[in-house]
């Protein structure tokens, strides 16, 4: 429904991933909707049940029909997407056996982020310390020392590593004391080498989102280059959340890393040439080097953003308390990745410029 026309000028487009493969499409027959007021449009077949293949979403895009003053014919108004069925775990999409990728990823446990604007004021402490102004998380994160203390110091962790002719399978159990019951994050990290110049996901894009910030962000296949800094205050950035899975590729080499998400089923990854102490100890995009490697991060629990630096901080179901957390993973690699696109269902992404 619309508060002053009716649905005349648009089409609605529906689409069924299964798995994050388009297995249907379709548009939707709409009745003439006349301003406030609505309208019921049944929904098509959908493919459920144990012989879909697993994980079913269900979109809906409402487009224009034609050219108008603002936007070219096919341009997206609104969306929705809904979860039909629960996927059963891990899958394939085509891809070659994977092969161990111990030689190239080396993960490491991390807790920490490069810190937000919202997170606290980095080039004006002050206002945190002394006068309590904005964020507050920056503060007690770097009183504990979460900025210079191995994650290793802070946090219980074990972790477990399996491994097969396809690949190989971590699991993480860490636990949070009650002294930092607000951590910025929970995951791992690891460096490729330059030749790693694309992306790949299924998870939410195609700009950068984040737990709190990801209602924009629809879930899909994506593909695209790493992210390079929005912002003129280096800072966080460039998440992908909500991943299944997430491929890393050297195009040249025909070689892509893969990470599967085991448990949670879904991960919040990102892949940009810069590591958080490099953001962190930059005051400005002039001062900020680029690495020629590409950082990668999986998360199992990720921090909102909030509004702090001028409203209120990340609400508690953002918020990554004390408590012991346990994730999973499994990381291969392939010599046949695929040409970027060659799927159907690949949706080219590009960096965001807000």
């Amino acid at each position: 429904r619309r508060s002053f026309i009716g649905l005349g000028d648009l089409r609605a487009r529906w689409e069924v991933l299964v798995d994050g493969v388009a297995a249907r499409r379709g548009t939707l027959p709409v009745p003439d909707v006349s301003p406030h007021s609505s309208a019921t449009v049944p929904l098509p077949d959908l493919p459920v049940g144990p012989d879909s293949g697993g994980e079913v979403h269900l979109s809906v895009r409402w487009e224009t029909r034609d050219d108008t003053w603002f936007a070219r014919a096919g341009h997206v108004v609104s969306w929705d997407q809904v979860q039909i069925q629960v996927g059963e775990g891990l899958r394939s999409d085509g891809l070659p056996a994977g092969l161990p990728a111990d030689a190239l990823v080396s993960p490491r446990l991390n807790l920490w982020r490069a810190p937000t604007d919202n997170d606290g004021f980095k080039l004006m402490p002050d206002l945190a310390s002394r006068l309590r102004v904005g964020g507050q998380a920056l503060r007690l994160w770097r009183e504990a020392g979460i900025d210079l203390r191995p994650a290793e110091d802070l946090v219980g962790h074990r972790v477990s590593v399996e491994r097969d002719e396809q690949a190989t399978t971590y699991r993480h159990t860490v636990d949070v004391p009650e002294a930092l019951g607000d951590l910025p994050l929970i995951g791992i990290c690891f460096t490729l080498p330059a030749r790693f110049t694309q992306l790949r996901w299924f998870g939410r894009g195609p700009h950068e989102n984040y737990p709190d910030r990801n209602r924009s962000a629809i879930l899909d296949v994506w593909s695209g280059e790493p992210d390079e800094l929005p912002y003129l205050v280096p800072q966080e950035f460039g998440l992908r959340t909500d991943c299944r899975w997430f491929e890393i590729i050297d195009p040249a080499g025909r070689e892509a890393v893969r990470i599967d998400a085991i448990v949670p089923r879904a991960i919040h990854v990102s892949a940009i040439h810069h590591t958080a102490a490099d953001l962190y100890e930059a005051a400005t995009q002039s001062e900020l080097r680029r690495r020629d490697g590409l950082v990668v991060c999986a998360d199992a629990a990720h921090r909102g953003l909030g509004t702090a630096s001028c409203g209120p901080d990340v609400l508690p179901q953002y918020r990554i308390g004390a408590g012991r957390y346990e994730f999973a993973y499994r990381v291969s690699s392939t010599i046949e990745a695929p040409a970027d696109g060659a799927q159907t269902n690949t949706r080219a992404a590009r960096p965001p410029n807000p």
